[in-house]
C-alpha cells in the first residue's frame, strides 16, 4: 500500500487509483442474480391444507340438528310471540282505551298467537302449529308461560 499522499493533486490521484481497483474487482467478482422462487409448491401445498381443513369441517357437522335444542328454541320463539302480542295489546289499549279486534290492527303478524276478544277481556293462545300451546287470559302474569311451554315440550320428548 502506497503512503498517504502529501498533496491534494496527488491525494486526487490516490483516490481515482483506489477507485480504479475497486471497479476491477467488482468486475471480475461474479454477479449474483436474485431469482424468484417458484410459488408452485407453496400453492400446491395450500391447496391440499385448504381441501383437508374443508372436508374436516363438514365430516364433523352434525347432520341432524339437536333435538332438546330446537325444542328449546321453539318454545322461546312461542314465548317471545305472545310477549310481544300482549305488549302490543296493552299499548293499543292505554291508548284508545278499548281492545283491538284482531292482532293486524296492532301490527302483530305471529303465526302461532291466535287473539280472542271476549267483552272486555282477551285470550290468547299460542303454539297450535306445533301441538303445544299456552293459554294466557287478559291479566294473569306473564311469568309462568315460559315454563309452561318448555314443561310441555320435555313431556313430548
Amino acid at each position: 500500500m502506497k503512503d498517504v499522499p502529501e498533496s491534494p493533486e496527488s491525494g486526487s490521484a490516490y483516490v481515482d487509483e483506489i477507485m480504479e481497483r475497486e471497479a476491477e474487482i467488482a468486475a471480475q467478482a461474479p454477479r449474483q442474480v436474485r431469482r424468484r422462487k417458484n410459488p408452485v409448491p407453496r400453492l400446491i401445498v395450500l391447496s391440499i391444507a385448504l381441501i383437508g381443513l374443508t372436508a374436516w369441517n363438514v365430516a364433523r357437522r352434525p347432520t341432524e340438528p339437536d333435538a332438546a335444542a330446537a325444542r328449546r328454541e321453539t318454545a322461546a320463539e312461542l314465548y317471545e310471540g305472545i310477549l310481544l302480542a300482549i305488549d302490543e295489546i296493552e299499548t293499543y289499549r292505554d291508548s284508545t282505551g278499548r281492545l283491538p279486534p284482531d292482532l293486524i290492527t296492532v301490527g302483530v303478524y305471529e303465526e302461532d298467537v291466535t287473539y280472542t276478544l271476549e267483552g272486555n277481556a282477551y285470550t290468547l293462545q299460542t303454539g297450535l302449529a306445533s301441538s303445544v300451546s299456552i293459554i294466557y287470559r287478559d291479566g294473569e302474569d306473564t311469568a309462568p308461560l315460559e315454563g309452561a311451554l318448555e314443561a310441555q315440550f320435555e313431556e313430548r320428548k
